[in-house]
């Protein structure tokens, strides 16, 4: 993987941990206009198709944290 492939999954974190955090206290919709106007901002650091690639990491993150969280539940009722 190239150097921008990093860089673009370390913002997609940054910016899906922030979005969640946002959600929760300014409520979605303020979130989601947030989250706009920061892909809206790095798009024109990071070029052509980054809300696409940043959306489909932020995705991907989700699901693997989703999957994770599923995963340590069905550990732990194992435990019990």
């Amino acid at each position: 993987m190239t150097d921008r492939v990093y860089l673009e999954q370390a913002e997609a974190r940054e910016m899906l941990f922030n979005y969640n955090h946002q959600k929760t206290r300014n409520g979605p919709v303020i979130s989601r206009q947030w989250l706009e106007v920061r892909i809206n901002h790095l798009a024109k650091i990071y070029g052509h198709g980054f809300s696409e690639r940043v959306r489909g990491y932020m995705r991907d993150i989700a699901d693997s944290a989703k999957h994770d969280t599923v995963a340590a539940m069905h550990e732990l009722e194992g435990l019990a």
